[in-house]
This record gives C-alpha cells, structure tokens and sequence, in this order.
C-alpha cells in the first residue's frame, strides 16, 4: 500500500500544476482578423481585429500597430484604438504615421496618440 503514496501524490501534483496553468492561461475571447495594412516601408503593419467574448459583450473592433516579421497576438500588441461596432477605416499616411477615421455615433473605449515610433492622427 504503501508504493502507491508516491505514484498518487505524484498524480494530485500534476493535476493541480495542470488545473493552475488552464486557469491562468484561460481566455474566453476570440480574435478574428478583419485586415491587416503593411506600411510603406514594409517593416509594420496595420492589424484591425475583432474580440468576440461571448453574449454579453458588445461587438467591437480594435487598431493594433505590429511588426511585420512577427505574427499578431492580442497580448503582445495591444489595440491603440477599440471602438464599439464594426466599422473602422484607417491608412498609412507614412511609415510613421496612421490616420484613423473615427466611425460617427460608435463609443470610443480606447484612443491612443502613438503606437511604438509610429503617430496616429484622428479624422
């Protein structure tokens, strides 16, 4: 009997490491893509994306400014601009600039003057 205290403790260990790690790691949102802008210089791009977080949030539609070498994640390159709907125009003006046409009569919830090296401009 006693042979099985290290196998079930063992056990009890890993399901509990498992159970932290699904819990810290859990993210009941979906990112769909809507259109990604390369910049002028190639070395950016301009991601526009949705969060879908289920029934109780309203449909909304993020800005993010990434590097063009490295793939898109919601972590790792925060929005610089959410607003609530699903319509968002946007443009490179330069390799260093965007120029975003806020959608008329949708809430703002985010709105930031600067991405990185690169400056937004509001229309």
């Amino acid at each position: 009997m006693r042979a099985k205290r290290p196998l079930v403790l063992i056990a009890v260990i890993v399901a509990c490491t498992t159970a932290v790690y699904w819990v810290v790691n859990f993210d009941p949102c979906t990112t769909e893509l809507a259109q990604a802008i390369p910049s002028p210089d190639g070395e950016k791009t301009l991601v526009i994306f949705h969060r879908d977080c289920g029934a109780t949030v309203d449909f909304n539609t993020h800005l993010s400014v990434t590097l063009a070498s490295q793939k898109f994640s919601f972590d790792q390159f925060p929005p610089v601009f959410s607003v609530g709907g699903e319509k968002l125009r946007a443009r490179w003006i330069s390799s260093d600039e965007i120029e975003i046409t806020r959608p008329a009569g949708e809430r703002i919830y985010r709105q930031g003057s600067r991405s990185g090296n690169v400056s937004i401009v509001y229309r």
